[in-house]
């Protein structure tokens, strides 16, 4: 499964498929969601609708490691919490994902990259300097 195939995802159908690849991936691929699966008794091959997945319940990022079996993290994305509770832990083994999202998310609401950083000066928020490096050395100030 390329976990790139999602940022390319061009109509409904599209996503309707994308999301049952993810979802039966998950299944069979995520320790925790196949054991939440099972205690839940949800058979991921009667799931025919992506309506129908089941959401692993939020708690689980505070007391569980949900990540692919034998993946590593590249990044821990880990919540504030309220005071004494213990914050949730969103293990990444795929950094590049992230910085998809975060560029096609940027682009959908502010235009493109490279025009934008030409146009004016941006304040950066810790962590996304890797996401725009390379994209800003050839813009110029105004």
């Amino acid at each position: 499964m390329d976990p790139l195939a999602c940022f390319s995802i061009d109509g409904e159908e599209a996503f309707r498929r994308q999301a049952m690849e993810v979802f039966r991936y998950q299944a069979m691929h995520i320790p925790v969601y196949k054991a939440y699966l099972e205690a839940i008794r949800v058979d991921p091959e009667k799931v025919k609708q992506w309506e129908d997945i089941p959401y692993l319940p939020v708690s689980f990022f505070k007391t569980h490691a949900i990540c692919e079996e034998g993946a590593t993290a590249d990044v821990i994305f880990s919540s504030s919490g309220t005071t004494g509770q213990i914050p949730s832990r969103h293990r990444v083994a795929d950094i590049r994902i992230y910085e998809q999202s975060f560029l096609k998310a940027f682009e959908l609401f502010y235009g493109d990259i490279p025009g934008i950083l030409s146009a004016r000066p941006l304040a950066f928020v810790s962590g996304t300097e890797r996401v725009f490096a390379g994209l800003y050395d050839g813009a110029t100030d105004s």
